[in-house]
């Protein structure tokens, strides 16, 4: 708080925004700054209030089947002409939903106006905001108060006006006019206009209208010829004549059961940047290209609820929690897609094996199959070779030398293979010597090694993989295996190392998995943070750390081990946690915690977990948070929670919070420096200040302060007027009200009741004023706009700033000049 004594006078000023504060106790006690209610405000880097950016539809995610055309039940009022109508725009006959899932107009277009516009009702007219209506009616209603004209209806002031004076000698002559209107809102004289003389003329001037460059149109009453003056009466409107272009909002509805966009992802496949999205049971590639954006279906999968994604390999994989996906970045052609589910690497479970079986063991079984491989290393003398397993499926490939061997029955002058899948042995044959009538099958030559069997029994453990639904990327110092979890359960598996020592996201053995806490609540989120993964459940939080394990045979391989954080903070949204700005935030019954590292790790330490949404916790309160998507855009540097056509934002930047309603995100995403978000109804939206509106639709801001005492708790004061301070930018619009409680009922002895309920019973009085063009002209220096709202009395004090549709606005600072009076 600033104060400038000047005459007995002192300016209360606001210099900086300070976000949300919902303080339980009331907003007496509020910082000067903070708002005791906020929403579709933000608030910048640099501490100013500023209307949220608007939304734009880029492409529809559902087919054109999905899609039915929708009329508002009512419809609504677009312009007012007001006198006479002079309105006019362009109609088109058609409307269609077009191949991106946008709603379009065509046909030859014609030109509305009033006296045709009979011909052309039903006929649709597209804003300048992008949104469809399609045209009514117009509504004429004519002013019934005061006396009759054209356009509205008059009154003549009852105060005598002195008009126009002649120099004596000078013949007495006023220009009048025989009749008046009302014309954009003012009275106007009718007709060409008459000389008319003083009482000396023919023609009585009186009863007659005069057009006065300082008054306007006034009646002419009297002639006073001592002094040669004129005298008449000023003109003014009562009401005027209204004409209400009415028209019918235009939408896009849909009969898909679940048209939500439940997943969208953006980084490198393969060589090419990619933004993709699920919705309406596809995957869907989107590009942008001088502002025009196509998509491309890339294949069918299950959109009902929300998919993950990470890439992994030059490869993108999509978790459904019915189906573990991947794609790798080629777009169909022909109707063929490259998008499948994972089919899953094939271990080789043993090598040097003889052809009795046994062997070397090498790699576990992968849950996602049961293919699996065994190396041979062939003796010269026995053909017949035993696999690690009986009572087979089928065996899928033999490959000798590095070359594959076909299935066969018998030698037809090549090599083959037979199968006996009850015991699981394969025979190789690899030649044949021909006596006579004896033909001699050769097995495969001795070598170590050299014969390779490919086959499978079942298909694994393969649910244990496909149920789950998030996905972490984590090695300790390294970040190349994968852990997925959501399934339900306390448990998270990771993947392997297939032979060539590489990580593999295909291959997911069954002994990797870790379990955190007991079974009976499950893992809600995985995040790494330096070397370590954090797991969070319901209720608590672990640290998994990643180290070697030393088998019975003398091998090593990478472990990982849990140790507890907290066993009383966690994390309920699944798939939430967030790292931001490098610290991990997860959602935990009503609140968000920031945890913090100790000494470099997060340990087993009550300090770690920081309770960060006090200021908002009633918000909090209205969100279900188990729903509820987390997303960081770091380039912004804005934490969001999105849940129910809402997001609570967080500037890490400067710690301030504010909330956006009517936010139809269900997912958020930055691509190419640009945030975008997934609507509820199966849309991808660009989320900029290039936008006024969300899709056509006003975006309604609002921002109150608390109850500002001026360092005066318990003084009276009054305030002749005040100062807001906005950047100036096109189209910059605000409404600014003041409140006070000047007129508070005093009860008892003085007792001043100052309850909710008061406060909500017409408490406070209201001084509002709404100035449009609040952009200075087009100079580029943020000035002060002294505003004249005049309050008195008043104990406490409020501004609360509104929106203006279709504008924007930038406020950067206040000052209130106000005197302390008396003592309440």
């Amino acid at each position: 708080m600033a104060r400038v004594k000047s005459s007995g006078t002192q300016v209360m000023r606001i210099s900086g925004f300070l976000g949300l504060n919902e303080n339980p106790d009331g907003d007496t006690g509020l910082k000067t700054g903070e708002a005791a209610e906020m929403s579709n405000f933000k608030i910048t880097d640099e501490g100013s209030l500023q209307v949220r950016g608007g939304t734009k539809s880029v492409a529809g995610l559902l087919e054109n089947g999905d899609y039915s055309i929708v009329s508002s039940a009512a419809s609504e009022v677009l312009f007012s002409d007001i006198n006479s109508p002079t309105r006019t725009f362009t109609a088109y006959p058609a409307i269609e939903v077009s191949d991106d899932g946008t709603l379009s107009i065509s046909g030859s277009s014609v030109t509305v106006n009033y006296d045709n516009r009979t011909d052309y009702r039903f006929y649709y007219y597209r804003s300048s905001e992008g949104a469809i209506y399609k045209f009514d009616a117009v509504s004429y209603t004519a002013a019934s108060v005061g006396t009759r004209v054209q356009g509205g209806t008059v009154s003549q002031d009852s105060e005598e006006l002195f008009i126009l004076e002649h120099n004596v000698g000078i013949l007495n002559a006023i220009y009048c006019y025989d009749s008046i209107a009302v014309e954009n809102g003012a009275v106007t004289v009718q007709g060409e206009g008459t000389v008319r003389y003083s009482a000396y003329g023919e023609i009585s001037p009186f009863g007659k209208y005069y057009s006065h460059p300082q008054y306007g149109v006034c009646k002419i009453t009297r002639y006073d010829e001592p002094q040669h003056k004129w005298y008449g009466n000023r003109m003014m409107v009562v009401q005027n004549d209204t004409y209400a272009w009415k028209f019918w909002r235009m939408s896009l509805g849909t009969t898909y059961e679940h048209p939500a966009v439940h997943g969208i992802w953006s980084g490198r496949v393969g060589d090419t940047e990619y933004l993709v999205a699920a919705c309406g049971g596809h995957l869907w590639s989107l590009t942008e290209t001088d502002g025009v954006w196509s998509k491309a279906c890339i294949g069918s999968i299950d959109s009902t609820e929300r998919v993950g994604f990470f890439a992994f390999n030059s490869k993108l994989y999509i978790l459904t929690g019915s189906n573990y996906y991947v794609w790798d970045g080629i777009l169909p052609a022909g109707g063929a897609s490259s998008l499948a589910p994972v089919s899953g690497y094939a271990p080789v479970v043993a090598i040097s094996t003889p052809y009795s079986g046994g062997g070397v063991p090498l790699e576990r079984a992968n849950r996602l199959t049961g293919a699996k491989r065994q190396r041979f290393s062939p003796d010269g003398t026995h053909d017949t070779f035993q696999l690690a397993e009986k009572n087979i499926s089928g065996v899928d490939s033999v490959m000798l030398n590095g070359t594959s061997i076909p299935e066969g029955t018998s030698w037809q002058g090549h090599p083959y293979y037979s199968a006996t899948k009850t015991n699981g042995t394969v025979r190789v044959i690899v030649g044949a010597t021909v006596e006579g009538e004896y033909i001699t099958e050769h097995p495969p030559q001795y070598g170590v090694n050299t014969l390779e069997i490919k086959w499978t029994k079942g298909c694994g453990n393969r649910g244990s993989v496909t149920g789950m639904k998030y996905s972490e990327l984590f090695s300790g110092r390294t970040d190349n295996r994968v852990f997925l979890y959501g399934d339900g359960s306390n448990k998270a598996i990771y993947s392997g190392i297939d032979e060539s020592g590489m990580p593999d996201a295909e291959y997911f053995p069954e002994n990797c998995e870790i379990a955190a806490g007991e079974s009976n609540t499950p893992i809600t989120g995985l995040i790494r943070h330096y070397d370590r993964l954090l797991a969070f459940k319901e209720d608590s939080a672990y640290s998994i750390s990643c180290d070697t394990l030393t088998l019975e045979d003398g091998t090593t391989e990478a472990a990982f081990y849990v140790t507890p954080v907290n066993r009383a903070i966690g994390n309920c949204a699944p798939g939430q946690a967030m790292l931001v700005e490098n610290h991990p935030r997860t959602l935990d019954g009503r609140s968000i915690y920031e945890w913090i590292s100790m000494g470099g790790e997060i340990t087993n330490d009550q300090r770690n977990a920081k309770r960060i949404s006090q200021r908002v916790e009633t918000s909090l309160r209205s969100f279900d948070l188990k729903s509820a998507q987390a997303y960081f855009d770091k380039i912004n540097h804005e934490y969001y929670i999105l849940q129910g056509g809402r997001a609570l934002v967080h500037n890490t930047e400067n710690n301030t919070w504010y909330l956006y309603r009517d936010f139809p995100a269900s997912c958020m995403i930055v691509y190419k420096d640009e945030a975008y978000i997934g609507t509820f109804d199966g849309y991808i939206r660009h989320f900029s200040r290039d936008y006024l509106t969300d899709n056509g639709e006003p975006i309604a801001a609002y921002w109150e302060s608390g109850s500002m005492d001026f360092g005066s708790e318990f003084k009276t004061k009054r305030s002749p007027h005040l100062w807001v301070s906005a950047k100036p930018e096109s189209r910059s619009s605000v409404n600014v009200t003041v409140l006070t409680d000047a007129k508070r009922e005093r009860l008892g002895e003085g007792v001043v009741e100052c309850g909710t309920e008061s406060l909500s019973n017409g408490l406070f009085n209201f001084f509002e004023l709404d100035f449009s063009g609040f952009s200075f002209g087009t100079g580029r220096i943020t000035q002060p706009r002294r505003l004249k709202i005049g309050a008195k009395d008043f104990c406490r004090y409020k501004i609360v700033f509104t929106s203006r549709p279709n504008c924007t606005a930038t406020i950067t600072d206040a000052g209130i000049e106000f005197s302390v009076t008396g003592t309440v």
